[in-house]
């Protein structure tokens, strides 16, 4: 983040920013999110960065279709009929959004799950064996 840039300006700016375009990503790669709208999974491309999530339609997107700012959650499986491989985000207070995410396999759940309950111990690693893909 650059001098003098709130948290939030650089939250924005990433998200008109193409996902190659973010320096050290925490975590990246493809997962399933459940659209509470319409209650199905949309498989995205996602990118964790300094406690927010980014979502992409694809790796090659050249803007995020939305973003959320993790502070807070807690990541944990879930058990989901019919669905393998799936976890979720608790939010830290009710009435925020919860999310669900399906991966295809069950190393690429626990992968996620490892980035994300880094983030949540305030650990960030940022290599290239975080990446999901």
């Amino acid at each position: 983040m650059a001098e003098g840039t709130s948290y939030m300006d650089t939250v924005v700016s990433n998200m008109h920013s193409p996902c190659g375009s973010l320096p050290d990503p925490d975590c990246q790669g493809y997962l399933c999110k459940l659209s509470q709208q319409w209650k199905s999974w949309k498989k995205r491309f996602l990118v964790l960065k300094d406690a927010c999530l980014y979502f992409y339609k694809d790796r090659n997107a050249p803007v995020a279709v939305g973003a959320f700012l993790l502070h807070g959650y807690r990541v944990q499986s879930c058990s989901m009929t019919g669905k393998k491989n799936t976890f979720e985000a608790i939010p830290p207070e009710p009435l925020m959004r919860h999310l669900r995410f399906l991966a295809d396999t069950e190393y690429e759940k626990k992968r996620a799950e490892l980035c994300q309950k880094q983030l949540q111990d305030g650990f960030y690693a940022n290599s290239d064996s975080d990446n999901l893909t």
